[in-house]
C-alpha cells in the first residue's frame, strides 16, 4: 500500500491508477509493453490481445450462463423458447465435474505449454461444444437446440482465432480501424455462410439459438473492446490532466457505443434475413422485453456489458477520491499511520469498507434504476430502439408493446 508519508496527497490519485494500469497493461498488452508503445498510445488500448479476450468472453458467456441455470436445476430460455430441458440431478453433476476438468486442462495449457492463444481458443470451443452435446444427449427435445448452434459457433470462432493470429503477427498493421473492420468483414462472410446452409425446415427456436449465442455475442465482443479500449485510453489521458474531461468522454463514448450495438443488433435483424425469414420478429421480442423482462436477464446483462468498462472507470475514481480524502480524516489518517495494532486494523477496517462501498453502491443503483417504476427507465430506453426499429421498417408503424407485468 502507498505510504502517505512518501507521497504528497496529490499525487495518490496518480500513483494509485498508474499502478492499476500498469498491471493491466503487463497482462492484457504485453507485446505492446516489450515493444515499447508509449502508455497513452491507442495501439496499447485497443491491442489485438484485448480483442481475442472480448470475442472469447462475448461467444463463449451465453453458452455458460444458460449451463449455469441448467447446472442449478431451471430450464435456460429465451422467452418462450426452452433452450434445454432440466434432467437428473446425477446428469448435472457430471457434467459440472467434466467442465471443471475442461478448465483445470486450459489452465495447464496457459500457463505450462508455449501453445499459442490462437490455437488454445478454438480447442477450448471444441471441447465446449462436446460437453453441450453431452447435454443435448440426456436432455429432452429442447436441448437439441443447444447442438444446433455447433457448425456456426465453430465456424466463428475459428473465424475469430485465425483473425487474432493475423493481428498479433501485425499482418494487418496496428490501426484500430483496420482491425475492428478485418472482424466485421469476417462476421459478413459468417452470416453469408449462414445463408447458404439455412435449411427451409428450420424453425423459429433454432432461429432464435443462432442469434443469440452465435450472431449477437461476435457484435458484442466487438462493442465490449470498443468500450474496454476507451476506458483504458481515457484512464491514461486523464493521469496527465483534466481526468475528469476524459471521464466525461468516457462516460458519453460508452454509452454511445452501446447505441451503436443496439441499432446494429436491430439493423442486422431487419436486414439479414434467412429463406424464412429474419432470425427473430423484432416485434415479438420487444414484446417479451415489455412483458417478461425477467426471461432476457441474461440477454441484458451481455448487451449491458458494453458499459461495464465505463462503470468501473466511475469506481476508480471514487476509490482514488477517498485515497485524497484520508488525510482530511485526521482518526482515520492517525489510525493508518499508527504501530499500535487495534487502532491500525480499526482504520483499515474502515479503509475496506469503503472500497466495498466502491463496489456496492454503483451495483445497487443499477439495480434500482432497472427495477424502479415498474421498469420504467428501462423502458424508455426500450423505446427509443423501438423507434429506430419503426423508422427503417422493421417493425409495424402501429404496433405498440404488449406489457403484461
Amino acid at each position: 500500500m502507498l505510504s502517505y508519508n512518501q507521497l504528497h496527497e496529490k499525487t495518490l490519485y496518480r500513483a494509485t491508477l498508474t499502478r492499476v494500469l500498469n498491471w493491466v497493461d503487463r497482462r492484457v498488452s504485453y507485446h505492446e509493453v516489450i515493444q515499447n508503445h508509449p502508455p497513452t498510445s491507442p495501439s496499447r488500448a485497443w491491442n489485438a490481445h484485448l480483442l481475442y479476450l472480448t470475442l472469447l468472453f462475448a461467444i463463449v458467456y451465453p453458452m455458460l450462463s444458460a449451463y449455469g441455470q441448467w447446472v442449478a436445476g431451471d430450464a435456460p430460455r429465451l422467452g418462450d423458447v426452452t433452450i434445454a430441458d432440466t434432467t437428473t440431478p446425477f446428469v448435472r453433476i457430471i457434467t459440472l465435474a467434466l467442465l471443471i476438468i475442461i478448465f483445470m486442462c486450459l489452465y495447464f495449457l496457459n500457463y505450462y505449454t508455449r501453445i499459442k492463444s490462437w490455437v488454445r481458443f478454438p480447442v477450448f470451443l471444441a471441447v465446449l461444444m462436446l460437453l453441450i452435446g453431452l447435454i443435448s444427449t440426456f436432455g429432452d427435445a429442447g436441448a437439441t437446440l443447444f447442438g444446433y448452434a455447433i457448425s456456426i459457433f465453430v465456424l466463428g470462432a475459428v473465424a475469430s482465432a485465425l483473425a487474432v493470429a493475423l493481428l498479433e503477427h501485425r499482418k494487418i498493421g496496428p490501426s484500430v480501424v483496420l482491425r475492428l473492420s478485418f472482424i466485421l468483414i469476417l462476421f459478413a462472410i459468417l452470416s453469408i455462410v449462414i445463408g447458404w446452409f439455412w435449411r427451409p425446415d428450420n424453425t423459429s427456436s433454432e432461429q432464435s439459438v443462432v442469434l443469440f449465442f452465435v450472431i449477437l455475442p461476435v457484435l458484442n465482443g466487438e462493442s465490449d473492446f470498443a468500450s474496454i479500449g476507451l476506458t483504458r485510453f481515457c484512464l491514461r489521458q486523464g493521469l496527465n490532466g483534466r481526468a475528469i474531461v476524459w471521464g466525461i468522454v468516457d462516460v458519453v463514448g460508452g454509452f454511445v457505443i452501446f447505441a451503436i450495438l443496439g441499432v446494429s443488433i436491430i439493423a442486422y435483424v431487419h436486414y439479414v434475413q434467412t429463406p424464412n425469414g429474419p432470425l427473430i420478429t423484432l416485434e415479438t421480442l420487444f414484446d417479451g422485453l415489455h412483458s417478461t423482462p425477467r426471461e432476457y436477464i441474461w440477454v441484458m446483462v451481455m448487451f449491458g456489458s458494453t458499459l461495464l468498462p465505463t462503470l468501473l472507470h466511475f469506481i476508480l475514481i471514487l476509490i482514488a477520491g477517498g485515497y485524497l480524502l484520508i488525510p482530511h480524516i485526521p482518526p482515520l489518517y492517525k489510525g493508518l499511520q499508527s504501530s499500535a495494532s487495534i487502532p491500525h486494523m480499526l482504520a483499515l477496517f474502515f479503509v475496506i469498507l469503503f472500497w466495498v462501498m466502491c463496489f456496492y453502491v454503483p451495483y445497487a443503483a443499477i439495480t434500482w434504476i432497472l427495477g424502479a417504476y415498474d421498469h420504467a427507465i428501462l423502458f424508455w430506453v426500450l423505446s427509443i430502439f423501438e423507434e429506430f426499429a419503426r423508422g427503417i421498417g422493421a417493425i409495424s408503424p402501429t404496433w405498440s408493446p404488449q406489457v403484461v407485468l
